[in-house]
């Protein structure tokens, strides 16, 4: 039996880009939370640190899986997404935490991937390629 990969009905589809959207938001207020309490430490730590980034990462793969049959919304959706592992890369390369934890320095590698892949799905949508 073959496994069919089926495009979701637009119903469907609407409702998957609802729950990200909702997501996204959600992720946002706790990451505006989380940012505000990391500046004010007075001590900073590797896992607070890490729970930034992980929140980050975390919006930036929301972005990039928000589908639309609009290119230029899907565009920027893409685009969003690769600002925010970009803006995760800077974070990362410029932290004290980056030597002294495994973790941290695996999800520079992933930054590094997104940010060396996105531009060119960026450009395949842009010219209506199937993505």
């Amino acid at each position: 039996m073959r496994n069919k990969q089926t495009t979701p009905k637009q119903s469907q589809l609407n409702e998957i880009n609802s729950i990200g959207e909702n997501s996204i938001r959600y992720y946002r207020d706790i990451l505006s939370f989380i940012e505000i309490e990391y500046n004010k430490a007075q001590e900073k730590t590797v896992e607070d640190f890490s729970t930034l980034v992980t929140i980050r990462l975390h919006l930036a793969r929301l972005y990039s899986k928000l589908d639309s049959k609009e290119i230029k919304k899907k565009v920027n959706h893409l685009a969003i997404s690769l600002k925010c592992y970009e803006e995760t890369y800077i974070s990362l390369k410029t932290s004290q935490f980056l030597n002294s934890s495994s973790t941290l320095y695996e999800q520079l590698k992933i930054c590094e991937e997104m940010i060396h892949l996105l531009p060119t799905k960026i450009s395949k949508v842009n010219r209506g390629e199937e993505v």
